[in-house]
């Protein structure tokens, strides 16, 4: 860590080269961020067909279920009880 003086007593030609540097940190890091951002996204996206398959699935086969269920009940409400 810089001292006081030292702060106080960076030159213009110092004071650009950590102004500069830190700039060319920030867009490294934004660069990265995004192409991440770009990456989630595809991801997401390649997310959504499954999810509509996975959610019409599961509604018809809940139907079927209770369907199935109904027809043991009915079955069960009329056979003869030994």
């Amino acid at each position: 860590m810089k001292t006081y003086n030292q702060i106080i007593m960076s030159t213009p030609e110092e004071k650009l080269n950590e102004v500069q540097e830190r700039f060319n940190k920030n867009v490294a890091k934004a660069q990265q961020l995004e192409q991440e951002i770009a990456r989630l996204k595809t991801e997401l996206n390649s997310l959504q067909q499954p999810l509509l398959e996975d959610q019409g699935a599961i509604k018809t086969l809940k139907e079927l279920v209770n369907f199935s269920n109904l027809r043991d009940d009915i079955v069960n409400s009329v056979e003869p009880k030994a």
